[in-house]
């Protein structure tokens, strides 16, 4: 995640998360979208990604990725 949106996804996730600092997100990696959770290990936000993500898109381990993601439950100003 770029370090300049990292202060306002943290800030949203605060409104959003259902606990454990899970936060619900809407993601889409190349023609696919998902529903999945975001959440902190540490210093570092984790994006769950599903298998069958993965699969459509054709990722392996240590590929690099553009992620576009909607957090859930937040409404925009």
């Amino acid at each position: 995640m770029p370090d300049h949106l990292v202060g306002d996804v943290h800030y949203a996730a605060r409104e959003a998360s259902y606990g454990w600092g899970m936060v619900p997100v809407t993601a889409q990696i190349g023609q696919t979208e998902f529903t999945t959770s975001l959440f902190r290990r540490g210093d570092t936000d984790v994006l769950q990604m599903k298998v069958p993500v993965q699969r459509a898109e054709g990722l392996g381990l240590g590929d690099r990725i553009a992620v576009t993601m909607q957090i859930s439950g937040v409404s925009r100003r």
